[in-house]
């Protein structure tokens, strides 16, 4: 099959199959290349051991969920200093190492978590054809990192109290 606009792939893998029922599009993905490199000592291999299927989550596509179905090559490293002697191949611009949702779908689902709140967009998030709890989305968000905050120049404090003589509080202001 020929590349695709709406799911870009890397050289080396190609769209083998891509299979529609009402709520769902499952495309299946192979890799070409002859060889892969090891993730440990970068040797690379061409001796294939064995193959297994990684069942990965994408963007959505015209209101259905995406389920990539990765053929995944296992290889012998031919370094025998390496202390890893079987390894799978890795597409990292596509999934990260045993990761279930792909780079493009985590990132979506950051932006979404970050314009609304874990709840709300765990509840918009179906609409728009991606699945995900609200933990999952706060843990995503927290992951994000923040740039450090510069010198304060000016800083007010402001106290106040909740009720009468009872409880206090102190906010800073910059």
């Amino acid at each position: 099959m020929e590349r695709s606009p709406f799911l870009p792939l890397s050289d080396g893998l190609h769209i083998e199959r891509v299979t529609a029922s009402v709520y769902e599009l499952l495309v299946q993905i192979i890799s070409s290349s002859p060889k892969a490199c090891c993730p440990l000592c970068g040797v690379q291999a061409g001796r294939i051991h064995s193959r297994c299927t990684r069942q990965v989550a994408d963007l959505p596509c015209v209101g259905r969920h995406v389920t990539l179905l990765l053929r995944v090559r296992k290889f012998f490293c031919p370094n025998p200093a390496c202390p890893r002697t079987i390894f799978a191949e890795q597409f990292p611009e596509l999934v990260p190492s045993y990761a279930r949702l792909t780079t493009r779908l985590r990132e979506a689902l950051v932006s979404l978590g970050l314009a609304t709140s874990g709840e709300v967009a765990s509840r918009l998030a179906p609409r728009l054809g991606m699945q995900v709890a609200p933990t999952t989305l706060l843990r995503r968000v927290r992951a994000v990192p923040v740039a450090p905050a510069g010198k304060v120049r000016v800083l007010g404090v402001d106290e106040f109290a909740w009720k009468k003589g009872q409880t206090y509080g102190t906010i800073l202001v910059e």
